[in-house]
């Protein structure tokens, strides 16, 4: 099926715009330029936390709603300067920007590729990045206008996501096993700036956060300088099996999931362990008291990551499913129902719940559309199947 003809499209706006007004009205411009969400889980430390510098709290209301067919799905949405920027996998695969204020179609790029298709964003730039290892840019604004393709090494596939940051675009791809490849891009011309081969079956994708590259595969650990690719340690803690779900970077720590253990990134020693298969959250305290939100078994915990002691447990109506979002100091739930929460971050209580029409099903990070919830610009952006949904407080604009 075609995408460009799907015939259903919904666009649900709380505030009514119709006739010549609403070809006049213009865009709400985020709170701050480029701030939102820019790959898998926010950013390209995976955290899953964001910062409104305009505040946020319930209670929220849907602002606008896009639906297209059941055949095809959207990934984790990018959210950045005014614009919802998300993959669509159907038949055909489209990179698609979706107006932020209205939810209005503003342009679609057709992909090449027809699956494990992912993006993410830095400095003006939406990078789309192809299992066969081709790497597309296109400007990140009401344009989307093409700026550069590369064709990457073959190996055995690019299928997790990419990062990029402060210029640098990482790739992370499985050659010919047992070796993982490790490309940075420049992200203005996609000339390679430099590349690495390291041993490991399957690789997850890479996370940069100390102006450094950290790679997560079966229980070896890298960390690599980001700007020239220099190994700064390596670590093989001799798992035989995982690797393949992302490795999230909070406070001179890497959390690996696969593998359960958690380790300082100075050096790469193991500081603790951790008991889910869910990226975490975090939530840092007015006082500076630090959180772990995990998903685990259909519900909510908050641990703290210094005495892996539980704070608080949220259950909801015992079928959580999404991954936990934290916007300032609330916490974002999705449940497989599509019920929604907002939750107090520092007590797990529930402050506001509604129903969206929506379904959050669990997922696999390997072998499964990836996708999640993103925010910026004021928006919390949900993802469910072909479906986007756009909240923002009560009173918002």
């Amino acid at each position: 099926m075609n995408v460009l003809r799907v015939l259903l499209v919904s666009i649900a706006v709380a505030a009514a715009l119709s006739g010549p007004a609403a070809a006049a009205a213009a865009p709400k411009p985020p709170s701050a330029p480029d701030a939102g969400s820019v790959t898998f889980q926010v950013d390209p430390a995976h955290d899953g936390h964001i910062v409104f510098a305009n505040g946020f709290k319930p209670p929220l209301k849907q602002k606008w709603k896009v639906t297209l067919s059941n055949d095809v799905a959207f990934t984790y949405p990018i959210v950045v300067n005014g614009l919802v920027i998300v993959m669509l996998e159907g038949d055909q695969h489209f990179l698609c920007a979706f107006d932020l204020a209205t939810g209005e179609s503003v342009w679609k790029r057709l992909i090449r590729e027809t699956h494990f298709v992912y993006a993410a964003y830095d400095n003006g730039r939406v990078f789309v990045q192809e299992f066969s290892g081709v790497i597309d840019a296109f400007s990140a604004d009401r344009t989307g206008t093409p700026l550069w393709s590369v064709k990457l090494p073959p190996g055995s596939g690019y299928y997790t996501p990419p990062v990029a940051a402060a210029g640098h675009l990482i790739v992370s791809s499985t050659l010919q096993p047992p070796k993982q490849g490790l490309f940075s891009l420049n992200e203005e011309t996609g000339a390679i700036e430099w590349k690495s081969a390291v041993a490991a079956s399957i690789g997850g994708p890479p996370a940069i956060a100390e102006d450094a590259v950290f790679l997560a595969s079966v229980a070896q650990f890298h960390k690599f300088d980001l700007a020239t690719g220099k190994s700064l340690w390596f670590k093989d803690w001799g798992g035989t099996a995982g690797g393949e779900t992302t490795p999230v970077y909070f406070k001179n720590r890497l959390y690996v999931r696969d593998d359960g253990i958690v380790s300082e990134t100075a050096k790469g020693n193991p500081v603790g362990t951790f008991g889910t298969n869910y990226a975490p959250a975090f939530w840092t305290s007015p006082t500076g008291k630090d959180l772990e939100i995990v998903l685990n078994e259909s519900h909510y915990l908050a641990v703290d990551p210094k005495t892996d002691n539980t704070v608080w447990d949220f259950a909801g109506n015992g079928h959580l499913s999404s991954l936990p979002l934290v916007i300032n100091d609330m916490v974002i739930a999705g449940s497989v129902d599509g019920t929604l929460y907002v939750l107090d971050a520092a007590r797990g209580k529930e402050l506001w719940e509604t129903q969206t029409g929506l379904s959050f099903p669990l997922q696999r990070e390997l072998g499964d559309v990836l996708t999640g919830f993103g925010a910026g610009g004021d928006t919390l952006i949900l993802v469910s199947g072909g479906s986007l949904a756009a909240f923002v407080q009560d009173g918002a604009r």
